[in-house]
């Protein structure tokens, strides 16, 4: 039985610990994405806890599948919510499709609701909350909080939240890539490895009018 100061004790750190909850430690790491302009401009790939905005429309399709076939490679998981309800899965082998979660999305609000409960699940390496499909209109309507709301929640976590747009929304997105690609007619006979090559990346680093060029 517990002296009564030993007692006092934990009840002091309970009343503590009530009172001033332990700040998460934020998570360090990447996550390689396969793709090597990306991973190049990254330093290594994805910040895992860590918020990256994707802006463009040309090259983002492949992208996702990409990302989509690396997670299953590592036996990870991966969520994609699907603005717009959008996503085709052509490009993408059925085995791969096994480590999905796959959330389809009528509208931007609700994109984000699905985000917020994603992200405070954990277990995912990856989840991506694709808008380019939505209406401007309807991604100019989601809040600055919302999106702060988000990076809150999924710093302490070891998931990499990426969002793809066609342009730049995200508010507080570190980092920022703007994606690029020229693919000609001879692009249907290319395999995606070599598609993926001709992506172009452009980084945003701090203030958005400083952009460093990857090629």
């Amino acid at each position: 039985m517990p002296s009564p100061s030993s007692s006092k004790i934990i009840e002091l750190r309970e009343l503590l610990a009530a009172k001033y909850p332990a700040i998460p430690q934020k998570t360090t790491g990447y996550l390689p994405t396969e793709v090597a302009p990306l991973d190049v401009a990254l330093q290594g790939g994805l910040p895992l806890g860590g918020m990256t905005e994707v802006v463009g429309q040309a090259g983002s399709g492949l992208l996702l599948a990409t990302l989509i076939r690396a997670t299953h490679q590592r036996r990870g998981l991966l969520a994609l919510i699907d603005g717009g309800d959008a996503f085709d899965i052509a490009g993408v082998p059925r085995s791969a499709l096994s480590r999905l979660l796959w959330v389809r999305s009528p509208t931007a609000a609700k994109t984000v609701q699905a985000a917020d409960l994603i992200l405070r699940d954990g277990n995912l390496n990856l989840v991506v909350l694709d808008l380019r499909s939505v209406s401007t209109d309807e991604t100019r309507r989601i809040s600055a909080s919302s999106w702060y709301r988000l990076q809150r929640v999924v710093e302490p976590t070891t998931t990499a939240f990426v969002v793809l747009t066609r342009q730049p929304l995200v508010r507080g997105a570190r980092p920022r890539l703007m994606l690029t690609a020229r693919f000609g007619l001879n692009a249907f006979d290319c395999r995606q490895q070599d598609l993926l090559g001709r992506l172009h990346v452009e980084l945003v680093r701090g203030q958005e009018e400083h952009i460093q060029r990857i090629a």
